[in-house]
């Protein structure tokens, strides 16, 4: 069976930050924070448009009628086996 690995390397030049993320899934679904009001966080800081980023890897969705025998569907006796890994 050949496995695919993702990675997604996000970078800041300037703080020198980084985080890797890599993931046997096939897809990748990414999220952005896209609010239009400034909300205040826990700690006091302001969140603004665009502050945050989520890396969620997944499969591709099952939107037909072969869900059965789409692969994110675990049969019983079935061997499941991926892995995520962040690093900073």
């Amino acid at each position: 069976m050949e496995v695919l690995i993702i990675v997604i390397v996000l970078e800041d030049s300037h703080s020198g930050r980084k985080l890797k993320l890599s993931s046997s899934y096939p897809a990748m679904q990414i999220y952005t924070c896209n609010v239009s009001s400034r909300q205040t966080l826990s700690n006091g800081k302001i969140l603004k448009q665009y502050d945050a980023i989520c890396f969620e890897p997944q499969y591709v969705g099952a939107f037909d009628s072969n869900y059965d025998n789409h692969p994110a569907k675990l049969r019983k006796g079935q061997h499941y086996q991926h892995f995520i890994k962040l690093e900073i």
